[in-house]
C-alpha cells in the first residue's frame, strides 16, 4: 500500500520487475531462484516465488526469512522497539503435531511477566484447543491467531506447565510492547576471574544505549571473558554491530577485519559483495552515537540470512505453526 506523500504507485508489472531485478543482484540463492515471467503474476504472489526452494542437510527450508513487514510496522519496531504481542517470545521447538512450544524470554513490564510466564514454561492449550496435538485447519487458525496477535487489545487464555510441572491457565491481553534488547546483565563468578553476561535480541536503534551502558557495567566489573548470548538475535542495523564489536574487541580487533565478511559475486567476478568496509567499523561506531532516528533507518542491516538462524520479526509477520 503507497503512502501518501512518501510512494509512487506503480503497477504489479512495474514491481514485480523491480523485486527480479534485486534477487538476481542481491539474494544469497540468487542461482537457485527459477526465473519466471512477472507479468504472470500478482505481486504478493510474485515475491513468495523469489527464494530458492532448497533444504538444509537436516530438511529445513534453507531460507528460513522470505516475507514481507509493512514499512509502518518496521518502523516502530526497528526505531522505538514496540509491536503487538504479549512480551514472550516463544520458542516453537516442533511447528507440527506433536508441537511444543515453550517462552523462551519475556519483556520487562509486559502481560506475559505480569501473568507469571518465564523461561522455560511450555503451551499446552490455548483458547481450548490442544497445542501439542491438534491438526486441523480451524485448531492451527485459532493457535496462530492467539499467539500472534495482528493487533494490541486482542485477548486469549493460555495454559501452561512451569519447570515444576505445575498447569497454570492464564489470561493475556496483547498490548504494544516494547522490546528491552539487551537484558540480564551480570557476571559468573569462575576461578579464573568474573565472566561477563548479556542477553542481546535486538540490532534496533534502541539498543544503543543499552549495549554502551552494559559494557561499562561489564568494565567496571573487570570481566575476563564475556558471553554474548544472541540467540534469539536475528540482525538489524549494522552500525549496532559495529558499535557492539568495537565495544568488545576495540580498534585492534576490528580496524582491519571486515564485520560480515564478503563473498565473491560469481555473477560478476570482478565484484565483491561487502557488508561493510575494513577499517570503517571505528567511525560507524563513532558516527552512530548521536545519529538521529531518521537517519538511522536508513542504515545497512543486518542479513539475517548470513547472522543467526532465527526468526526474528516473526512476532510481527510469520505464522509458523502447521497442520502437518
Amino acid at each position: 500500500m503507497p503512502r501518501p506523500g512518501i510512494d509512487r504507485p506503480g503497477s504489479s508489472v512495474t514491481e514485480n520487475n523491480w523485486l527480479r531485478s534485486w534477487t538476481n543482484d542481491l539474494y544469497l540463492w540468487y542461482d537457485e531462484v527459477a526465473d519466471r515471467d512477472p507479468a504472470l503474476w500478482s505481486t504478493a504472489a510474485y515475491f513468495d516465488l523469489l527464494k530458492t526452494t532448497a533444504t538444509t542437510p537436516s530438511g529445513n527450508p534453507k531460507d528460513r526469512f522470505h516475507f514481507t513487514v509493512d514499512t509502518e510496522t518496521w518502523l516502530a519496531f526497528s526505531q522505538s522497539g514496540v509491536s503487538a504481542g504479549y512480551g514472550a517470545e516463544w520458542e516453537i521447538l516442533a511447528a507440527s503435531p506433536p508441537r511444543r512450544v515453550v517462552v523462551a524470554y519475556t519483556e520487562p513490564n509486559s502481560p506475559a511477566t505480569a501473568a507469571g510466564l518465564a523461561r522455560g514454561f511450555e503451551v499446552l492449550f490455548v483458547d481450548g484447543v490442544d497445542v501439542v496435538n491438534g491438526g486441523s485447519q480451524s485448531a492451527v487458525a485459532t493457535l496462530n491467531a492467539a499467539f500472534f496477535p495482528a493487533a494490541s487489545g486482542e485477548t486469549h487464555t493460555f495454559t501452561v506447565r512451569d519447570l515444576g510441572g505445575f498447569l497454570h491457565a492464564v489470561t493475556m491481553q496483547s498490548a504494544n510492547v516494547t522490546s528491552t534488547p539487551v537484558q540480564n546483565v551480570g557476571t559468573i563468578a569462575t576461578a579464573s576471574g568474573p565472566v561477563g553476561y548479556m542477553l542481546f535480541n535486538d540490532h534496533i536503534a534502541t539498543a544503543e544505549s543499552a549495549l554502551v551502558n552494559a559494557v561499562k557495567t561489564l568494565q567496571a566489573a573487570h570481566i575476563t571473558d564475556l558471553i554474548l548470548d544472541i540467540r534469539y538475535n536475528g540482525g538489524g542495523y549494522l552500525a549496532i554491530a559495529s558499535e557492539l564489536a568495537f565495544m568488545i574487541a576495540g580498534s585492534a580487533g576490528t580496524r582491519f577485519g571486515d564485520l560480515l565478511g564478503e563473498r565473491v559475486d560469481h555473477q560478476q567476478p570482478s565484484r565483491r559483495r561487502r557488508a561493510g568496509h575494513p577499517g570503517r567499523l571505528h567511525h560507524l561506531r563513532q558516527a552512530l552515537r548521536l545519529r538521529s532516528a531518521r537517519q538511522l533507518r536508513h542504515d545497512l542491516l543486518l542479513d539475517p540470512v548470513q547472522g543467526r538462524e532465527r526468526e526474528r520479526l516473526r512476532r510481527l509477520q510469520r505464522r509458523l505453526l502447521a497442520q502437518q
